[in-house]
């Protein structure tokens, strides 16, 4: 028993002298916010693509579809009032934020232009799928929403009509496309334009 104890002691020994040896040589130092990385490989951001993609899928916004076409009953915490139709404007933010930051369309397009510039062609294809689907779900759930000027350095992207952003997603996907700007072209009441020097004499 004493001979069993002893061993014992010197595995945990040598267990924490080689992890603490060891260590250094596969974690590098982070000087920023490791919870915000200035930059990722294609292989990093394609795996939180695929992880958003799975939580939009399978989350919230499938719980709540499923309890407005009554394939389910909405019982307790908020889902007894959404159940009921209870809903403010601001329920539904975090959901619509996921289809652009956080492995959303802003990672989609950065991995897509990664894979392309280093010749990963069936990464760019995989993760032009995914922002199709994505694009497609958020349209799908919200209606209306910015995708032709969306993740790009415009700084209030134009609300595209639900019907344009289906089928932009869909052309977009077609092997004669790859690689291409697909351009979505629908008829506007000038709201996308408020903010500029078209209204400015609307403002106060």
């Amino acid at each position: 028993m004493t001979t069993m104890r002893s061993a014992t002691r010197r595995v945990a020994v040598l267990a924490v002298v080689s992890m603490s040896v060891g260590a250094c040589e596969f974690i590098s130092p982070i000087e920023s916010n490791p919870n915000a990385v200035p930059e990722a490989t294609v292989d990093q951001l394609f795996t939180g693509v695929q992880v958003m993609t799975y939580f939009q899928s399978t989350s919230g916004l499938s719980r709540i579809g499923s309890i407005w076409t009554q394939q389910m009953k909405g019982v307790n915490r908020q889902h007894a009032g959404f159940d009921t139709y209870s809903i403010t404007e601001a329920d539904f933010n975090d959901e619509f934020n996921n289809f652009f930051t956080g492995g959303g369309l802003v990672d989609v397009r950065a991995a897509i232009a990664q894979a392309e510039a280093g010749g990963r062609i069936h990464y760019a294809g995989i993760l032009k799928i995914h922002e199709a689907y994505l694009a497609g779900l958020a349209a799908s759930f919200y209606g209306d929403i910015p995708y032709s000027e969306a993740a790009s350095d415009v700084e209030f992207p134009a609300v595209d009509d639900q019907a344009a952003v289906y089928a932009a997603v869909q052309v977009s996907l077609r092997p004669e496309n790859a690689g291409k700007r697909i351009v979505v072209i629908i008829p506007s009441n000038g709201e996308r334009y408020l903010s500029t020097v078209l209204f400015a004499d609307l403002e106060d």
